[in-house]
């Protein structure tokens, strides 16, 4: 789950679909190099807490496993492009380094670095699409330094089957 951006305590929100990466309960560092907040996005069916347990993976999934709020089956809602064409989908989760202009990205006083526009406005406007593609030059008509990771679907359920946490 991730934290919210605008508060010192880095732990997770369960009320939040993104925000800040939850450093504190990570164990994580709270900024990426340029002394900013990393922005965290996770699909709700992946963030919801076991004892929670309140949504329901698929209709063609077979019932959710005991101890787990998602099963095999289960899908990201996250997109992300390259500024027109998809170059990942239902993704469960992704974090954001909004680069060395910064624009988007929270400060740790949790205020947001305003400018954000374009391919740089995708990542932090507060939805499910994502723009990751070649850095380009400052000042440059569409300039854009994100650096964007996201958590491929099979290789979190590869982590979850290894764990004994699924099936």
């Amino acid at each position: 789950m991730p934290a919210n951006p605008t508060l010192a305590a880095g732990t997770e929100d369960c009320t939040r679909t993104e925000g800040a990466l939850p450093w504190a309960d990570l164990g994580v560092p709270q900024l990426d190099a340029w002394g900013r907040r990393f922005t965290y996005r996770v699909t709700n069916s992946f963030k919801d807490a076991i004892a929670a347990a309140t949504v329901a993976p698929p209709v063609a999934c077979t019932a959710t496993p005991v101890q787990s709020s998602f099963a095999l089956c289960s899908e990201g809602d996250i997109t992300v492009t390259d500024g027109g064409t998809t170059i990942a989908s239902k993704i469960p989760a992704i974090v954001v380094s909004h680069g060395s202009n910064g624009r988007g990205a929270f400060l740790p006083d949790g205020t947001q670095i305003p400018g954000a526009a374009n391919d740089e406005l995708e990542n932090a406007n507060n939805n499910a699409t994502f723009v990751s593609r070649a850095v380009t030059s400052p000042g440059s008509a569409n300039e854009f330094d994100d650096l964007v990771a996201w958590v491929p679907l099979p290789i979190l359920m590869n982590r979850m089957v290894t764990a004994g946490r699924l099936p």
